[in-house]
């Protein structure tokens, strides 16, 4: 029933459009924002630019980080996962580096607040099972957040070619199958007889 509805709004967004708000509530505020940002994001080419720069800087929080969530992590086939999604990060960087000259220096809130919740998970949850299922979740959403800003980048990028879209998209796929790789641990870990 959720599902139906959630597809029934998705497409009247489709057959209406959707609105744009100009502006809104911003969590860092403003000035900060202003201070981050010389200009405004005037178009879909620009966009394409600030989307592959944060997935550049995506990588380099999950490389820096990740290990800290793989050694609090207890099952080894988790632990495995973690340490290919953290080594995929540092393999990633030069394919994203060919597609965007300049990776920019803003920092990616998305991938920083994630791990900052895996830090929590690691600080309130008991090694073992209940920890390793928490991080699992933690590392889920980051992968979820990646996806859909790979995809994001992909139709941005289609103008560009084939030649271009590729890459970002073989690098969501690598992400969706991992994605599933710490489904089926979630699984595993989460069955009644253990």
């Amino acid at each position: 029933m959720n599902r139906e509805r959630a597809m029934a709004g998705c497409a009247a967004g489709q057959a209406s459009g959707v609105r744009v708000v100009e502006s809104g509530p911003d969590v860092r505020g403003t000035k900060e924002l202003a201070m981050a940002h010389d200009s405004q994001t005037q178009s879909r080419g620009e966009l394409l630019v600030v989307a592959l720069q944060d997935l550049w800087q995506a990588r380099s929080v999950i490389r820096d980080q990740m290990k800290a969530v793989e050694d609090a992590t207890v099952d080894t086939q988790t632990r495995a996962v973690l340490g290919e999604i953290r080594t995929a990060a540092a393999d990633d960087q030069p394919i994203l580096s060919a597609l965007v000259s300049n990776p920019g220096d803003t920092p990616n809130l998305w991938a920083k607040g994630i791990f900052e919740d895996a830090s929590r998970d690691v600080a309130t949850t008991a090694q073992g099972a209940v920890r390793d299922i928490a991080l699992i979740g933690a590392i889920r959403k980051l992968l979820a957040a990646d996806i859909v800003s790979l995809e994001t980048a992909i139709r941005l990028g289609i103008p560009k070619g084939r030649d271009f879209v590729e890459p970002i998209a073989e690098l969501q796929a690598a992400a969706y199958e991992r994605d599933q790789c710490l489904r089926a641990r979630l699984q595993a870990l989460t069955r009644e007889d253990q």
